[in-house]
């Protein structure tokens, strides 16, 4: 049986070989259902015999997620961290000699979290740990510009190997998000100054308590055409230090 007949999709690109599993029902309280996405970046020079069959990385995903050893309460980041661990302490993989990185990426159907939710762990050989979650509310109003319609995606680049304990539950910070933009102060006003001060106040907030476990924060805020006859989409991203990016 051909590696292709058993994942749902497979692509090799030099020493990167990515492969998604589809509808994989995790074996956590509200049993919700997540696509995984497998980044395997190998060794540069790697002599070809040495690369990994991706069927039984595959099964011992499946396995792994179906059968959660750990905490059935566990973010879905903690859960995507665990995962990523174990594949690379698997002694029968073999993956810790012959990669650059491993990187997974966790995308969760909305449930328990409910909107869209996807999480991203990559380690490194040399045991860096890098966090990225993602997630997207859809139709959010505002009453600037006498009412508009935007969706919101929000980008959590956590500080890299910072303890998953400090993980921030995402729920909390997209009802911030609606209030902020339902109870805006300004009637009439650029959209990017709007995506600013909500960023700003993302990481000012002490009870959300982003500033001091985050490299970065960034929001996507894609406003249906209303004032400006066209799509139209603001992305303004920070760092705790102080920095400020913004791109239309």
């Amino acid at each position: 049986m051909s590696h292709e007949s058993i994942l749902d999709s497979i692509t090799r690109e030099s020493n990167l070989v990515s492969f998604k599993l589809e509808d994989i029902r995790l074996q956590v309280e509200n049993n919700e259902v997540a696509d995984v996405t497998v980044n395997l970046d190998y060794i540069d020079g790697l002599n070809p015999n040495e690369l990994k069959n991706v069927v039984p990385i595959a099964n011992n995903i499946k396995d792994y997620l179906t059968n959660y050893p750990n905490n059935p309460n566990d973010l879905f980041e903690v859960i995507n961290r665990n995962l990523t661990e174990e594949l690379l302490t698997d002694d029968n993989l073999g993956l810790s000699e012959v990669l650059d990185s491993l990187s997974v990426n966790l995308d969760v159907a909305p449930a328990i979290i409910p909107f869209q939710f996807d999480s991203t762990n990559t380690r490194t050989q040399n045991g860096g740990i890098n966090d990225i979650i993602s997630f997207r509310l859809e139709d959010v109003t505002s009453p600037i510009d006498g009412g508009i319609v935007a969706d919101v995606t929000v980008n959590l680049d956590y500080v890299d190997g910072i303890d998953s304990s400090v993980f921030r539950d995402v729920i909390p910070i997209g009802n911030y998000i609606k209030d902020f933009l339902a109870n805006y102060p300004v009637e009439a006003g650029l959209y990017e100054v709007l995506n600013r001060d909500l960023t700003q106040e993302l990481l000012n907030d002490s009870n959300i308590g982003l500033s001091g476990v985050l490299d970065s924060l960034s929001v996507n805020l894609d406003v249906s055409p209303k004032i400006i006859p066209f799509q139209f989409d603001s992305t303004n991203t920070r760092t705790p230090n102080g920095g400020i990016n913004d791109i239309i």
